[in-house]
């Protein structure tokens, strides 16, 4: 019993989570005044997760910028070299299958 309720509560988690596509796309990183660089490890619709040598602090302010365009958003956790960014604007469907491309 306890583990087909552990089963169900994971499958309820992951069905409320958007898609995430995995992936390796190196961007720039817009953030407190300056311009570094970083890779995109994995995105959805709703954000993004960054492998950066200088993370934002949770509650930051940023900008995300690959192929002359610019994603606004907030850093919402770090750990060591990594960073969840929420988007401001969630991205179109179109958007992440062109990166997927």
């Amino acid at each position: 019993m306890k583990s087909a309720l552990l089963a169900w509560a994971g499958q309820e988690r992951d069905a409320r989570r958007d898609y995430r596509l995995d992936i390796f796309l190196p961007v720039k990183m817009l953030w407190a005044g300056t311009r570094r660089s970083a890779q995109i490890i994995n995105i959805s619709l709703s954000g993004a997760k960054l492998y950066c040598a200088v993370p934002p602090s949770p509650g930051d302010l940023l900008g995300i910028e690959w192929s002359g365009r610019l994603v606004l958003g907030r850093c919402v956790w770090t750990r060591s070299h990594l960073a969840g960014i929420a988007f401001e604007h969630r991205l179109d469907e179109d958007e992440l299958a062109a990166l997927a491309a």
